[in-house]
Order: structure tokens, then C-alpha cells, then sequence
């Protein structure tokens, strides 16, 4: 019969999860994903799961991301880049 259908929220996790790896790879381009996980003080299993959908952000990863990154827990959350600084979203523009 297949696998079942994903749900909304696991879609909605999913894309937060895109969001939050284009968002590494744009934040720090030559930085491992373990020196981007030590710098946040994230461990790399943890933001795995964040990136993958499997587990939900915590609101203290989403605000160290806001502070150390200028990123907005809007576009983190919801994908509303209108108030991040321009040059970030320059840089995750898809």
C-alpha cells in the first residue's frame, strides 16, 4: 500500500527544516556543520533533526539563530522574509 500520507504539521516541519539548512549553508558557506552547531552551541544531532523535519526548533535555538544572524523567527516559522536585513535575504532567496 505505500507509506502513509504526510500530515500538514510534519510538511510544515519539513519546510521549516529547508529552511533552517539553506539558512546554514547562507550564513556560513565554509563552515562545517559542526563548527556551525558548536558556534550556536546546538548539538549536531539535534539540529539534524531540525533540518530534517523530525524534531520541531525549540524557541531558544530560533532566537539564537534571530541574534546571531539577523534572522526573524517569522521567516524561521512562517517563511515571511519581509522583515529580515537584505543582505540575508539576498542570500537565501531561493
Amino acid at each position: 500500500m505505500g507509506r502513509p500520507r504526510k500530515t500538514t504539521a510534519e510538511r510544515h516541519w519539513e519546510a521549516i527544516g529547508r529552511r533552517l539548512a539553506t539558512l546554514r549553508v547562507a550564513v556560513a558557506p565554509d563552515v562545517s556543520q559542526s563548527e556551525f552547531c558548536r558556534v550556536l552551541r546546538v548539538g549536531k544531532s539535534q539540529w539534524n533533526q531540525f533540518e530534517t523535519g523530525e524534531r520541531k526548533i525549540t524557541t531558544e535555538v530560533a532566537l539564537k539563530l534571530k541574534h546571531r544572524y539577523g534572522v526573524t523567527t517569522d521567516w524561521i516559522y512562517d517563511n515571511d522574509p519581509s522583515q529580515l536585513p537584505f543582505d540575508l535575504h539576498q542570500k537565501i532567496a531561493v
